[in-house]
């Protein structure tokens, strides 16, 4: 079986701009590891590149010690989670590092650095950020910003307290609300990515991303149809060209001489599946791309039970490829193809199921497990609150839908115990219920 063996090609350029006198950014490469950093350094006196240059020393030296000490499993959920918690500890390593300097150089207090590091292990990359530099991934031809800026604005920006014309005048548009080394501790955010052929991550400081936001700039096909050295020279005359306020630093990385493979495919379709269901409606990349990774592909063959009326279930499932089929007392109800999905009362209860699914063909299916969800919602709150609450729109059109037919039934004559009856009816058919909702929306389409 051919395997997908990723190659980086990377270049950066760091200049001071055409504002300030000295450059507090700094970066650094380490291929031997698949380690990328890029750092933005504040404060007086010289502070900020102080705190850039101890955030990129230490964090190296971190991930390459520990690297040179642990073998993780990276095929495993246990080997990707300690890999994540590996980035967040050597993070705060230079967090504390920083902090820990300007407490004995009392000149010094005060400052900080933003950090975005893309560490490649294997057929993955693992994106550690603090601050407001950036990573974006440019893949398929499109460009997504895959990091959350910790500033102000955008802290008030997600909890909706600005009108557009707040934004446009907001006072403080580029103050922290995290950074590395102002206090001895901080929030980590780590994403972890699948790669795929032709892949591009661009990481840079806020003096170049600062444009691209006001800018029409077709990133993508900057980042991807020339070299990457001619790429990131463009990056920065850009920047110098709109003013250059800042210190501008830009890296560039791309997977290079790696071909499709079945797993990769597998990976392209899974996405497309994710973004195409109604339940995971109103994500963006980033969110996409997180919750990804707490699926698992399940290959399936023909004529297997993957869910069992009256056993409890514990995993969302999503057809990828093949057919299934949905019955209840043995009487066949409904069909499943490829882009619907079922079991999403496993998300939110350990009921036993009341309803059958099956295999009728060989399959592919992308499977949530609620263990998975239920830490993901306490990890990502604001990913969280949209999963739920797309989760409890899809139920309400189900309770909807029975509604009119249970009160039919409360009205009609019936013998005394009828609502215990229908209450018990409510209850089993929400499921039963969901199987034929997509049944007939398929139908109809």
């Amino acid at each position: 079986m051919q395997t997908f063996t990723p190659t980086f090609k990377s270049h950066v350029i760091s200049d001071v701009g055409q504002k300030r006198k000295a450059n507090e950014d700094a970066y650094l490469i380490d291929k031997s590891i698949g380690l990328y950093v890029v750092c933005d350094g504040m404060g007086g006196h010289a502070a900020g590149e102080v705190a850039s240059d101890i955030a990129t020393k230490t964090v190296h030296q971190e991930i390459k010690a520990a690297l040179s000490t642990t073998q993780l499993a990276l095929h495993t959920e246990d080997g990707r989670q300690k890999m994540r918690k590996l980035i967040e500890e050597c993070i705060l390593e230079a967090s504390q590092a920083i902090y820990q300097h300007a407490q004995e150089n009392p000149q010094k207090r005060g400052m900080g650095t933003t950090i975005t590091l893309c560490l490649i292990q294997e057929t993955k990359a693992f994106v550690g950020h603090v601050g407001d530099s950036r990573c974006y991934l440019v893949r398929s031809g499109k460009t997504y910003q895959i990091t959350e800026d910790h500033t102000l604005l955008s802290e008030l920006i997600k909890v909706g307290n600005l009108s557009d014309e707040d934004i446009k005048d907001f006072a403080y548009p580029n103050a922290l609300s995290r950074a590395l080394g102002v206090q001895p501790s901080v929030k980590v955010d780590v994403l972890e990515i699948d790669l795929l052929p032709d892949d591009t991550f661009m990481l840079c400081s806020d003096g170049l991303h600062g444009y691209l936001d006001k800018s029409n700039i077709n990133l993508a096909a900057v980042l991807t149809d020339t070299p990457l050295e001619t790429a990131t020279q463009k990056m920065i005359d850009f920047a110098n060209r709109q003013g250059g306020s800042d210190n501008i630093t830009c890296m560039i990385l791309g997977v290079r001489q790696a071909q499709e493979t079945e797993r990769t495919q597998r990976i392209r379709s899974s996405l497309t599946a994710l973004q195409g269901l109604q339940l995971f409606q109103g994500l963006d990349y980033k969110e996409y791309v997180r919750l990804f990774s707490i699926c698992h592909v399940k290959d399936v063959p023909a004529n297997q039970w993957i869910i069992e009326e009256g056993q409890p279930g514990n995993s969302l499932h999503v057809v990828i490829e093949g057919q299934l089929y949905v019955s209840r007392e043995g009487v066949r109800i409904a069909n499943l193809q490829p882009g619907q999905h079922f079991g999403e009362m496993s998300l939110i209860d350990h009921a036993p199921r009341s309803a059958s699914v099956a295999s009728e063909t060989d399959c592919s299916l992308l499977s949530i497990e609620r263990d998975a969800f239920e830490e993901l919602i306490k990890q990502e709150p604001q990913l969280g609150t949209k999963l739920m609450g797309n989760l409890l729109k899809a139920l309400s059109q189900i309770v909807r839908s029975l509604s009119g037919r249970l009160i039919q039934q409360v009205h009609t004559p019936a013998p005394p115990s009828i609502g215990g009856d229908i209450a018990q009816q409510y209850g089993d058919t929400i499921e039963i219920n969901s199987f034929t909702m997509l049944h007939n929306k398929k139908q109809s389409s």
